[in-house]
């Protein structure tokens, strides 16, 4: 349901699906551009954590209600990717190059 993370400078407390939580204080950000479902707070001090306890609170209650619910985000498909035609042409190509390809995760191939 969530995770802390602890970076270099800062820790953050992440929803593993993020993207279903209603985020009304605005707080929610997704990690990385291609981030489906997770979506992140981060802080960089105590204070801020301190400051955010209530909203965090209930951000853990609505994800604890999402999971009870048992909805889940709507990935998107290795299908929906739009593959550049000179990659397109090296994978026809080069069927062990497709398979190594294929066997990745859809976040490495978007990458």
């Amino acid at each position: 349901m969530a995770i802390l993370h602890g970076l270099k400078e800062s820790c953050a407390f992440a929803f593993f699906k993020g993207a279903l939580l209603k985020d009304v204080h605005g707080v929610l950000t997704a990690p990385g551009k291609n981030t489906q479902s997770g979506r992140w707070i981060k802080f960089t001090s105590l204070g801020e954590i301190a400051e955010m306890k209530s909203v965090l609170r209930a951000y853990v209650r609505e994800a604890v209600e999402v999971e009870k619910s048992g909805l889940q985000v709507k990935l998107r498909k290795t299908s929906d990717l739009k593959i550049p035609e000179e990659l397109q042409t090296m994978l026809d190509e080069f069927p062990d190059l497709k398979t190594a390809f294929d066997a990745l995760t859809l976040g490495r191939q978007r990458a």
